[in-house]
């Protein structure tokens, strides 16, 4: 290994040939000792979502929730651009899901379904977006969303498959 100097200020490693590679002696087949992690008290997914004064979207406007259950979410918000529908279903779909986790516990969204059923134009106004877990399993969970305008048309639906990842497998 040699050591090349730039600007006589810092010297950086320069390897020519092989790398080396540190021996790890005795540490092949060993087992360290896990320390129990401490008794962190978490909030759920539905303590987190009541206690947020406005609903994160990745559209901007003023959404505000007009309800948030266990599984079940609605979000009330100007539709300012129209390609921001798909981004208002994905978050609505999340916050549902979201809502029924465990203390400690996330998701993954493994796939993102979107039906446009209407066209929209942008005199539309305030929409709802609703969010609900259709069935819920130990490790995954399917969820369903839709946008509807202030007269009740459905504009778009929106359907989700989410991985489940509990606390414990986490840490694993």
């Amino acid at each position: 290994m040699t050591v090349v100097r730039r600007a006589d200020r810092i010297a950086y490693p320069l390897v020519v040939g092989p790398v080396p590679v540190p021996r790890r002696c005795g540490l092949i087949g060993t087992r360290t000792r896990e320390e129990p992690m401490e008794a962190v008290e978490q909030p759920s997914g539905l303590d987190v979502l009541r206690t947020t004064s406005s609903p994160p979207l990745p559209a901007g406007g003023e959404p505000r929730w007009v309800c948030v259950e266990e599984g079940d979410v609605v979000i009330a918000t100007e539709l300012r651009h129209v390609p921001a529908m798909a981004g208002l279903l994905e978050a609505v779909l999340g916050f549902a899901v979201r809502s029924t986790l465990r203390p400690g516990g996330d998701y993954v969204m493994l796939d993102l379904r979107v039906s446009y059923v209407r066209p929209v134009d942008r005199a539309v106004g305030e929409v709802y977006a609703r969010g609900w877990v259709r069935e819920s399993r130990r490790q995954v969970q399917f969820a369903e969303a839709d946008v509807c305008d202030a007269a009740g048309d459905v504009l778009a639906t929106a359907s989700t498959t989410c991985l489940v990842v509990s606390p414990e497998e986490r840490t694993r």
